[in-house]
């Protein structure tokens, strides 16, 4: 009874965590369209995708870890199979993550968003209008902010 009622409240806070995810992305989206001045129409492509239909036992995974299937299923499909993989995947922590200066150009690309806030400039972030682009810009327009006010007394100079 006591591990069901933790499994319970372990899938109240994935779904809260959820629901506030949601909620950012769209603030972002909103502050997006609020932005647009010209939507240009989707770039049609010949390409056709497929979605690999890897087998498990989704239910049984989304029972173990207190996800939903379709969680599972996205998952096992990102080929994450141990249960080490999937908690890591889960429950990472900042030390998970890969060292961001391997990225291509990126010390150059914090050299120039240091020299414009020494310079006192206006920094616009541009990203495609999709659900990580959305959302990748919003983390960077908060970092960014951040930083800024802490330079430069809470003066927002970011042209969104």
């Amino acid at each position: 009874m006591h591990r069901r009622l933790e499994s319970e409240e372990k899938m109240m806070d994935v779904r809260k965590q959820e629901l506030e995810i949601i909620d950012v992305m769209k603030t972002g989206i909103r502050r997006k369209a609020e932005m647009a001045v010209e939507i240009k129409p989707p770039i049609q492509y010949e390409t056709m995708w497929t979605v690999y239909g890897k087998r498990a036992d989704f239910s049984g995974i989304g029972m173990r870890y207190g996800i939903d299937p379709v969680i599972a299923r996205v998952i096992r499909n990102r080929d994450v199979i141990t249960d080490e993989e999937i908690q890591k995947y889960l429950h990472g922590s900042l030390k998970d993550l890969h060292e961001p200066s391997l990225m291509k150009d990126m010390e150059k690309g914090c050299h120039i968003i240091l020299e414009k806030i020494k310079e006192k400039k206006k920094i616009r972030i541009i990203s495609d209008y999709d659900v990580d682009g959305v959302s990748s810009n919003y983390i960077l327009y908060i970092g960014l902010q951040k930083v800024w006010e802490k330079s430069q007394s809470g003066i927002s100079r970011f042209s969104y």
